[in-house]
This record gives structure tokens, C-alpha cells and sequence, in this order.
């Protein structure tokens, strides 16, 4: 049951990265590439309770994972499956504190994106 739950957290996290590169994309408001309404209204209104989600997710799988590698020590690679779906969650988290301190840094206001002429 628990290696279920971690594909589910991964495919869970790679969702949170699509929405990311869809928030952090300038293109993606201004709908220069013909994206629908519909779905920038999403990812506006569904970003953050997603982001939570995914945090809770992650944590209640590693808990679960943490019990039980205290019990038996035979679950090494679900730890690499963990340990990934970490590294993706912190790289997302990642993108999105970094453009929010380059605008911060820079008089802006925290989701700002510069139009590209």
C-alpha cells in the first residue's frame, strides 16, 4: 500500500511542477500561447491549496515510510523514491522563492513578471 502512495505522491509533485512553470511563465497570462481561460483560472485559484496538499501528502508518506523503516530495514528503494519526490518538491519551492526575491529585490511587486518585448 505504501509504494502506491509514493507513486501517487511523485505523480502528485509533477503535477505541483506543471503548475509552477505555468505560474512562473510570463507568456502563460498574457495568453500569448492560446491557453484558455479556463485554466489560468485554475492554476490562480488552485495553486496554493494544491502546494499544501502535496506538502501534506509528501510528510504523511514519509511518516508512514519512517515507521515503518524503523520496524524493518528491507525498504531501501522506497527511500530513493521518497528522497525524489523530496528533491522535487524543494526544486519547485525553489523556483518559485527565487523569483519572488529577484522582484522583491528589485522594487517589484512579489509575483511581478517583467512583459518581454
Amino acid at each position: 500500500m505504501e509504494r502506491l502512495a509514493i507513486v501517487i505522491c511523485l505523480v502528485v509533485v509533477l503535477g505541483l511542477i506543471r503548475l509552477t512553470l505555468w505560474k512562473e511563465n510570463y507568456l502563460f497570462w498574457i495568453n500569448v500561447g492560446g491557453y484558455p481561460l479556463w485554466l489560468r483560472d485554475s492554476v490562480r485559484f488552485l495553486y496554493y491549496p494544491y502546494l499544501l496538499f502535496t506538502t501534506m501528502c509528501l510528510g504523511i508518506v514519509t511518516r508512514s515510510v519512517l515507521g515503518r523503516f524503523f520496524h524493518q530495514m528491507a525498504y531501501r528503494w522506497i527511500w530513493i523514491l521518497l528522497l525524489v519526490g523530496w528533491v522535487l518538491y524543494f526544486s519547485n519551492a525553489a523556483l518559485l522563492v527565487a523569483n519572488n526575491v529577484k522582484n522583491i529585490l528589485a522594487d517589484r511587486p512579489i509575483h511581478y513578471h517583467a512583459p518581454r518585448d
